[in-house]
């Protein structure tokens, strides 16, 4: 969804929240037997391989809409959005919410996300403390 150029950025972000969240919701019954296996396949090559295209494809992303990120910035903004689709995604899979309540927050997620995307783009400065 995030190679989709026919798109633009805020719609990729959009779209790809919107089927992770679907996606957490389908397989939050399994989630808990996963997490117990997840010794025994983490590791695995398929696994490794699904990783590494999914951020291979991030990074991607965030290279042409953040053209100037330096490698490092990149990294962190990788980190911080898988992170947090990650955390809620899981949170609003488990919550006993209304369809339209779970909508409600996964669009709010997808707003949280497009802002710090645009955030990304603009000249910013850095102070060390």
């Amino acid at each position: 969804m995030l190679a989709d150029t026919s798109l633009s950025p805020r719609e990729r972000v959009r779209a790809a929240v919107h089927a992770f969240v679907a996606s957490e919701c389908e397989e939050a019954v399994m989630r808990q037997a996963l997490e117990d296996a997840a010794p025994l396949y983490r590791d695995a090559p398929e696994a490794l391989a699904a990783q590494s295209e999914g951020a291979t494809a991030l990074h991607a992303f965030l290279r042409e809409t953040a053209p100037d990120l330096a490698e490092a910035e990149r990294e962190v903004a990788a980190e911080i959005m898988v992170g947090t689709l990650k955390a809620l995604g899981k949170s609003l899979s488990l919550a006993a919410d209304s369809p339209d309540m779970r909508a409600a927050r996964t669009e709010a997620l997808a707003n949280m996300l497009c802002a710090y995307l645009a955030s990304l783009a603009e000249p910013r400065t850095f102070t060390e403390d």
